[in-house]
């Protein structure tokens, strides 16, 4: 979610170290906020609130490559864990899904759920590495209207590809 949307209100905030990563992601579209280069583009499907967001951000390989490795460790092993949203206690529960298609140099596919009083959003995520760029794809979708994880689905194995092309063409 970019700051500039207004959306300081929905970003998780105060969690532990270890399940940073889950929240620095769905905060900023990124793992980290020292990139090099970057780019967000958000799709909303007309009707309901369902939105397909992407970004994709620059590092240097090993940053990045450490970056994807404290974003595997939160998903394996935070599960469950509090933070604050909006001054209020919220609940993120993070589970890596059982289907895990390969992209890139590594990706991981997981859902993300957030409860925080009476409100639940659901999201779909799958993150991607590629050299030193990695890219995460979001779908965020309502309780109205289909989940349209067959969107979802296309568009990381599209921003697979790009990325892969992409990052084959740096050092």
């Amino acid at each position: 979610m970019d700051k500039s949307q207004g959306a300081d209100d929905d970003m998780v905030t105060g969690v532990k170290p270890l399940c940073a990563p889950v929240t620095a992601v769905l905060n900023s579209g990124r793992l980290e906020a020292d990139y090099k280069a970057n780019a967000q583009e958000v799709f909303t499907k007309t009707g309901d609130q369902t939105t397909v967001a992407q970004d994709v951000s620059g590092y240097p390989r090993a940053q990045a490559e450490k970056a994807m490795a404290g974003l595997r460790a939160a998903v394996e092993q935070c599960g469950t864990f509090t933070g604050k949203q909006g001054g209020k206690k919220a609940t993120v529960t993070v589970k890596k899904t059982a289907e895990q298609p390969k992209y890139g140099d590594e990706s991981l596919r997981y859902t993300v759920k957030i409860v925080q009083g009476d409100m639940q959003m659901d999201f779909d995520m799958g993150t991607i590495r590629s050299h030193g760029a990695i890219t995460t794809v979001l779908n965020n979708y309502s309780d109205r209207g289909d989940r349209g994880l067959g969107a979802f689905t296309k568009a990381l194995s599209k921003a697979g590809e790009k990325l892969a092309a992409a990052a084959a063409k740096t050092a």
